[in-house]
């Protein structure tokens, strides 16, 4: 009956409840998105205290399902390894990353990435809008603009730096092509290109709009359901970290081709042979003083990485390359052709970026939590009953 207050209506109220998990994943998405920001950055208290729910809530969520043992042994080994490294590295933001791959085990993924959409799109335009008319009021104009390479100027849109508006830009794309996936258009896909392109006019940061070009194009020219053309590219990520490895060490004894390279990706191999040089590789990870002064051998002032495979080898730990180079490979038979290319454009982007190990930079790192799941098992959104219990018992 329309107006029925029976069981089966109170039944049907505690379902559509929201999840811990839905919670601990829009908290930590707050968190990290806003600390990229000039004017929205919260407090580190506040910070903390996020963070500290968010990790509650994801405990919440994991205790309340059914595990197999073979994954409860998993995931407390990787949690134990990540844990030692985050001490190692003197630095627990990757803990959240796996929070969220681990939450993701045998849930829906798909409720997962809406929350994380739903969420970064609302600070992103927030941001963009306040920054922007600051902007043209007068205001901050110094701060909002990012001076380099000589005289180019860039807009920053109210972020920390360009590369962030990029990447934020760049993975609500991708998230928008994998939520729609299943009816994506290609006038979708052109717009989405615009909307990188516009991005780049003001930032002038090339390899996101390159990266989505490329994307774009095989995605249009992907051919039925088969995902056989694209099954190599799960072997992308050990590849592109062997060529990096390589080209440091080549640089190092001035190798033409290295240093040919290394002008392309504008300076990071050059960071990664120095990382080599004066720090050397890690296998759980360390704690590095990148504070460097003017050095006339290497031509810089200060240090980053820029890269998540050069942060893998030199302090994050080449266990951990290797684990998620093994973890790709698994993935085989559980992603379809469309997260078959959504996964490469990762790893390109990887090569430039470390805050893709972030889903709220690179949401595709999310899809390793189906390395738990059988071969070929798709993974349709799950009934409410497997989601949130029959009766709702396992929903906030």
């Amino acid at each position: 009956m329309l107006f029925s207050t029976g069981k089966d209506s109170w039944r049907m109220l505690l379902d559509r409840r929201v999840a811990p998990l839905d919670v601990a994943v829009f908290l930590i998405t707050v968190k990290v998105v806003t600390s990229v920001t000039i004017y929205f950055r919260l407090p580190k208290t506040l910070q903390e205290l996020l963070m500290a729910a968010a990790y509650g809530l994801v405990l919440v969520h994991v205790l309340q399902k059914p595990y197999r043992k073979k994954e409860l042994i998993w995931m407390g080994l990787v949690t134990v390894l990540i844990l030692y490294t985050s001490f190692r590295m003197k630095n627990m933001y990757y803990l959240s990353a796996w929070a969220m791959i681990a939450g993701g085990i045998r849930w829906d993924i798909r409720r997962m990435i809406k929350v994380m959409f739903a969420t970064t799109l609302v600070i992103f335009l927030s941001v963009c809008t306040v920054s922007s008319g600051l902007y043209l009021l007068g205001y901050d104009q110094g701060i909002l603009i990012n001076v380099r390479r000589g005289d180019v100027q860039s807009f920053m849109f109210g972020f920390v730096h360009t590369n962030m508006f990029s990447i934020l830009l760049s993975n609500l794309c991708l998230m928008y092509v994998w939520l729609k996936k299943e009816g994506i258009r290609p006038f979708q896909i052109l717009l989405l290109t615009v909307f990188q392109a516009v991005g780049f006019c003001f930032t002038k940061t090339r390899t996101s709009l390159i990266i989505f070009l490329l994307t774009a194009v095989l995605i249009l020219l992907r051919q039925g359901g088969s995902r056989k053309p694209y099954e190599k590219l799960r072997y992308l990520f050990l590849g592109i970290g062997g060529i990096y490895w390589a080209l440091s060490h080549l640089l190092l004894q001035n190798n033409l081709a290295a240093m040919a390279a290394d002008r392309i990706l504008t300076g990071r191999i050059r960071y990664s042979a120095y990382a080599m040089q004066h720090f050397g590789w890690t296998f759980l990870g360390q704690n590095l003083n990148t504070e460097i002064q003017w050095d006339q051998i290497w031509k810089l002032s200060s240090f980053t990485f820029d890269s998540v495979y050069s942060f893998l080898f030199f302090q994050g730990g080449i266990l951990w390359f290797f684990l998620l180079g093994a973890a790709f490979v698994k993935l085989k038979g559980r992603v379809d052709q469309m997260e078959l290319i959504l996964l490469g454009a990762w790893m390109l982007y990887a090569v430039t970026e470390t805050n893709t190990l972030l889903p709220q930079f690179g949401f595709q790192i999310l899809l390793l939590s189906r390395v738990f799941e059988k071969e070929d098992k798709k993974l349709p959104v799950l009934p409410k009953e497997q989601l949130c219990g029959s009766r709702g018992e396992n929903c906030l």
